[in-house]
């Protein structure tokens, strides 16, 4: 009988720290530890500046969203220049309605010291935050799902809204819900990306958002638009690549005036890493290839990665002057390492199923995982 209830309190405990742990059992090795924040939401998006300086986003306490409006989008209209929207109640009569829950808590932070504590920022905007671009510790910009794109001069403490959303000439139909990604260059110089799903823009600002220009993609005579689906920018700070879906990579080395065609497969890509504007690493579903001229040529150097009998489509890599490589199965919450260019790999962090949202390595020594009820998890190298 005592043995019995032993087992009955044994596995009570047992239940209990699980519950603790949110039902999740995380495997860490020993670089990483799970860091403290003010929310249990499903933390969604991460940029770090630098080891000390970062932010994180969650998702909002919204119950509904409404949307009243006579929408007819035509597919043709995209072949005109649109007008930027700074104020979309201005220009187009429907109805918006954003009800937050009665336990709404705010949904963006900031840590200035390594992610150890963290500072929740109040935002005028309530929708999920899509994308976040830091330039230093004060200036940045982040894009919202319904909300439009916003910049900060001073860290987060006022925000100004710089574009709307925007129309097309004809019907004037007014773009909605479009997940938008930013990069800037520098304070003047950047670019936002529109993602409706069905359609994609590029619109380019050379004095801080304060007026954008619609660009096409001049390399690809076959359409009038280019669709990425990630962006970075190297430390000259004028070279920046882009990678689509469907197997092509982009680059510019005049900060986004021009793109060049520089990789085009039949297969579907995920995300690409550059040391310099000549060695870079180009992850797809397929395998992790890597070039040393640009992006002219590739080889092959991984098919897969250990206990993973996929490459989740979503993955994201991040590649080191050390020949570190950090990559991610986000469907599976998995981070792998390797520790020789990529011949091979080792898994570092797992935090379960569909529990991994987004990473962020700022250097080889220090990085961020983020996933669901507020886990946030820090990497550091010993």
């Amino acid at each position: 009988m005592k043995k019995l209830v032993l087992f009955i309190t044994l596995m009570i405990f047992i239940q209990s720290c699980e519950k603790d742990n949110d039902d999740i059992k995380v495997f860490l090795n020993e670089n990483w530890k799970r860091l403290p924040i003010e929310t249990d939401a499903n933390l969604t998006k991460i940029f770090f500046i630098d080891d000390q300086t970062g932010f994180v986003a969650s998702e909002p306490s919204i119950d509904t969203i409404k949307h009243i409006t006579k929408y007819n989008f035509d597919y043709k209209n995209l072949l005109g220049t649109p007008t930027i929207i700074r104020d979309s109640t201005k220009y187009y009569s429907y109805q918006a309605k954003i009800v937050l829950s009665k336990n709404h808590g705010p949904s963006f932070f900031k840590t200035t010291d390594k992610g150890n504590t963290w500072t929740s920022l109040a935002t005028p905007f309530a929708s999920q935050i899509t994308d976040i671009f830091f330039l230093d510790e004060n200036y940045g910009f982040v894009t919202t799902e319904y909300e439009g794109v916003f910049k900060t001069t001073d860290g987060g403490k006022v925000w100004t809204k710089v574009m709307a959303s925007f129309s097309f000439p004809g019907d004037g139909a007014i773009v909605l819900h479009p997940h938008y990604m930013i990069r800037f260059f520098n304070k003047m110089e950047g670019f936002v990306q529109i993602d409706n799903g069905n359609y994609y823009m590029r619109v380019q600002t050379q004095d801080g958002g304060l007026s954008w220009n619609f660009l096409s993609n001049n390399a690809d005579k076959s359409k009038p638009l280019i669709i990425s689906h990630r962006a970075s920018i190297l430390p000259d700070n004028k070279t920046g690549l882009l990678i689509n879906r469907y197997g092509k990579i982009y680059k510019t080395t005049d900060r986004g005036a021009n793109w060049n065609l520089i990789r085009e497969t039949n297969g579907f890509s995920s995300d690409a890493s550059f040391l310099n504007e000549d060695m870079g690493y180009y992850i797809t579903p397929q395998g992790i290839l890597k070039t040393n001229d640009g992006g002219k040529n590739w080889e092959e150097i991984q098919t897969h990665f250990p206990n993973t009998p996929l490459i989740d489509p979503y993955s994201q890599i991040f590649a080191f002057e050390t020949g570190e490589i950090i990559t991610t199965n986000l469907s599976d919450g998995k981070i792998y390492l390797s520790k020789d260019g990529g011949a091979n790999f080792s898994l570092t962090l797992d935090v379960g199923e569909k529990q991994l949202n987004d990473i962020s390595f700022p250097t080889h020594n220090t990085g961020f995982a983020i996933g669901n009820h507020g886990q946030i998890f820090k990497y550091s190298k010993k």
